[in-house]
């Protein structure tokens, strides 16, 4: 049963401030698109992004059902429940950085309504992963399921020559304006600007 479908970046909704829904349950954001989005933020504040993975000492994002504990506000008689149930980008009123105000959120469910958390939040202490099950609840495990469902269809339309999602129009533009215009080719040196791929993918407009 699958619970894991990726968007890429900046195709889904977004919202300021504005909790999930259920269209959003079942639907993640796709990892290479979080590691672009991490490294490019790191290229432009270094000195709020220091670590080298998002995803800190985890292998990738966390998964429907996976479960999560906090003691928000550090206090140990209170611990918090969260069940992650989803994660999109969030449009945010006040951006760390002129051009991108958009931040990943886990969708989570939490004492029984859906809610968001920082994803970055997620892998850097202040939530702990304590179990995981493949089932929330009917009602979200139906969502999910569906979801899934059309989430994939979209992916078959797009393989098939159908619709082209978000990223990819945007890699084609930035082809086409560098074809356009004037400008001199010069030596691509990995050693001081890295991989030449995903500096272009991260840099597309």
């Amino acid at each position: 049963m699958c619970h894991i479908c990726c968007m890429s970046f900046m195709d889904e909704n977004s919202e300021i401030d504005g909790n999930p829904s259920d269209r959003d349950v079942g639907i993640f954001i796709s990892d290479a698109s979080l590691t672009d989005w991490h490294a490019k933020m790191k290229s432009i504040v270094p000195q709020l992004f220091t670590g080298d993975n998002i995803f800190g000492d985890d292998q990738g994002q966390h998964t429907y059902g996976t479960k999560l504990l906090a003691y928000l506000g550090d206090d140990p008689n209170t611990p918090t429940h969260a069940t992650v149930v989803g994660s999109r980008w969030t449009k945010q009123e006040f951006s760390v950085c002129a051009g991108d105000d958009l931040e990943p959120m886990y969708n989570i469910l939490m004492e029984g309504k859906l809610s968001q958390t920082g994803l970055v939040d997620a892998h850097e202490g202040e939530w702990t992963v304590v179990g995981h099950s493949s089932k929330v609840n009917a009602r979200l495990d139906a969502l999910a399921r569906a979801h899934c469902t059309n989430q994939g269809a979209h992916h078959e339309k797009e393989d098939s020559g159908g619709e082209i999602s978000v990223e990819n129009r945007r890699i084609r533009r930035t082809l086409i304006t560098l074809h356009n215009d004037d400008f001199v080719a010069k030596p691509w040196n990995q050693s001081v600007h890295g991989m030449f791929l995903k500096q272009f993918l991260i840099f597309s407009f």
